[in-house]
């Protein structure tokens, strides 16, 4: 089942596998086709220390 924080942490083929169920985690595993460096540049990209300080300040000043 995907969700909201699915997407934000994976990048479909790039950064992992997205899937609907048993099957496709199945096939998804005998790929293994996911480059370590690939992910490491999404999570570089998503998750820097600005950017989470960022998001924090935005959810706080909403509340």
């Amino acid at each position: 089942m995907r969700t909201e924080t699915h997407l934000e942490l994976i990048v479909d083929g790039v950064s992992g596998r997205l899937v609907a169920d048993e099957d496709g985690a199945i096939q998804a595993a005998a790929r293994a086709d996911v480059s370590r460096d690939a992910c490491r540049c999404v999570y570089e990209q998503r998750f820097t220390c600005e950017r989470m300080v960022n998001a924090y300040e935005q959810v706080y000043e909403g509340l």
